[in-house]
């Protein structure tokens, strides 16, 4: 039976699981306020009809603190979605603005996504949908990306803070395939930085390089005594994921192929890598050459602190001159997202670079990157499928999922002002002053990536302040730090900094240096000492002194004798 919707009510399935309900009967057939909407131009098209027509939309926020707090004490899907929407509602109270509802985010917020079974997340959104008509949405949107993201990994991170917006299997050990190139690269990037090697530099290609590599690996086609460039070596390793490149430069950087797996390994533990090891430079399979989502990611943020890393990686083609055995050589991007040479419907006007990598084993695997407008984010996919479409095409998923985790981040995030340097946080007890405080403010704005429509109040603050404070204080010294968390996720931690001078007083001061000095422990030791001295003194005269005066002491004789008897004449 589907859910009654008022007549007044849009509701607009956005994506797989959105016609998928849809089919099951979530709401009424025939009905013209339901709108299947796959293409989020579609959807946007109908939000402008709305404002040309005067009104916007608001979104309940199920984000927020409030639905963040109900959903995990326990509360029912109604009692968190009626709560969201109250607020909403409240907030666009006489403004002829509409309230919407977005089923899918609260439905990863009431239960992780790659814990429910299809059936558990048909009646889950069902539910969300149905509560959202009760509570008086104007606009119920079923958007999920959830789950429904064709890959055994996914991550997305702000590319500016590196916080992890969304993650599924983060942390999972999955082979890269040739995403094992981005750390190739790394190395050979530092050896250019640190002077070892140049990228004019000419290298002249060994026997050695090329052995033990698959004949049906990607190859730029490079031979034995061939001489090439550092540049022209980086362009096939990433453009077209040349193998041979990544020996060839292996051997430059370190000698050998082995001993440059060995410092892949090593730098990978340098960066934090918790579950990576590697086994070769090319990515080829191998059963112990494995790594994470979490750790490509890392992996690739250091790549980026290279200019030449994303200029490469972000090339659609490149031309190589004739060399002294080969002519020239015209290299064309195995990633669809910037380069449409290969196959047709995946360019995506926001991605830039980075590296594709696929075998058997790995599946379809993309690390790229987004920006858009103020917004930039790093992608990793792996283990993704190469499906084949009823119109009889084929869609490689590591690419449009890729895109779609773009979609969800620019469509649901924002960067909000949460701090600003003006704003006085606190007052701090000061000592040894007649101004008994000091205010403290942050020491610059701060802004974060945040859910759309995420109140700052809403964030948690915890103070480390010292209390009081010794004056003299100056303006702009450190007096403490304030965190700001959501859901007991720590955010971003900001030195609090004093507004303004504060002198110390010159008698207080006095008086606290005159306590400190008879509070040291030398003076106490000297203290104690001469009162014992003193006790000793006072013990001998009471005791010793007064023996010797009634025995000892001598008498003096008066002027002139003593005797006073008569004289005899």
């Amino acid at each position: 039976m589907g859910i009654e919707i008022p007549q007044n009510k849009f509701l607009i399935l956005d994506g797989a699981m959105g016609t998928v309900l849809q089919q099951r009967g979530l709401s009424p057939q025939g009905r013209p306020e339901l709108l299947n909407l796959t293409e989020p131009e579609l959807l946007n098209s109908v939000y402008k009809e709305y404002i040309a027509a005067g009104s916007q939309v608001i979104y309940a926020n199920t984000f927020g603190a409030n639905g963040l707090k109900l959903a995990k004490t326990g509360h029912s899907v109604e009692e968190v979605v009626g709560a969201a929407i109250a607020v909403a509602k409240k907030a666009a109270a006489g403004t002829g603005t509409l309230v919407a509802l977005d089923v899918g985010p609260l439905g990863e917020l009431l239960e992780p996504m790659g814990t429910l079974s299809f059936e558990r997340a048909y009646d889950l959104f069902r539910e969300m949908a149905e509560a959202g008509a009760k509570a008086g949405a104007d606009l119920i949107v079923v958007e999920t990306m959830t789950d429904l993201y064709e890959a055994k990994a996914a991550l997305l991170v702000d590319a500016n803070t590196g916080r992890m917006v969304y993650g599924k299997n983060e942390h999972e050990e999955l082979y890269p395939a040739s995403l094992t190139k981005i750390m190739t690269a790394l190395l050979t990037l530092e050896a250019v930085d640190s002077g070892q090697l140049s990228m004019d530099q000419p290298i002249t290609v060994t026997e050695s390089a090329l052995e033990g590599l698959a004949a049906d690996g990607s190859t730029a086609g490079i031979r034995a005594g061939e001489v090439l460039t550092v540049e022209q070596l980086l362009e096939c390793m990433l453009i077209v994921s040349a193998n041979e490149a990544c020996n060839i430069l292996a051997e430059q950087v370190s000698g050998s192929v082995d001993a440059f797996v060995g410092a892949m390994n090593e730098k990978a533990a340098a960066l934090g890598c918790e579950n990576t090891h590697f086994v070769n430079t090319t990515g080829l399979h191998d059963s112990q050459h494995y790594t994470s989502a979490w750790d490509l990611y890392l992996i690739t943020a250091e790549a980026l602190k290279h200019d030449d890393f994303l200029r490469i990686c972000d090339m659609k083609s490149a031309t190589i001159p004739a060399t002294n055995l080969s002519e020239e050589r015209v290299l064309h991007s195995t990633n669809y997202l910037i380069s449409n040479w290969r196959a047709l419907g995946y360019l995506d006007s926001r991605a830039h670079g980075v590296k594709t990598g696929s075998t058997s084993d790995a599946g379809h695997c993309l690390v790229s990157t987004a920006a858009e407008g103020s917004l930039s984010f790093i992608s990793v996919v792996l283990g993704a499928e190469s499906v084949t479409l009823p119109s009889g095409g084929t869609q490689v998923q590591s690419f449009s999922e890729t895109s779609r985790l773009f979609d969800w981040g620019f469509e649901n995030f924002s960067y909000q002002t949460v701090l600003e340097e003006a704003e006085l946080v606190k007052e701090v007890s000061v000592a040894l002053s007649k101004v008994d405080h000091v205010s403290v403010h942050p020491a610059a704005d701060v802004e974060l990536l945040l859910p759309k429509g995420t109140d700052p109040a809403s964030l948690e603050r915890t103070l480390d302040l010292e209390s009081p404070v010794d004056a003299p204080v100056t303006e702009g010294q450190v007096l403490g730090t304030l965190s700001l968390s959501l859901e007991g996720e720590v955010l971003t931690t900001v030195d609090l900094l004093a507004s303004h001078d504060v002198e110390a007083s010159g008698l207080l001061l006095f008086w606290r240096n005159v306590r400190n000095f008879f509070s040291s422990t030398a003076v106490k030791v000297v203290g104690i000492a001469l009162l014992v001295l003193a006790a000793a003194l006072i013990v001998w005269k009471l005791t010793v002194g007064r023996r010797r005066y009634r025995y000892g002491r001598s008498v003096p004789r008066r002027r002139g004798g003593g005797y006073r008897g008569r004289r005899r004449h």
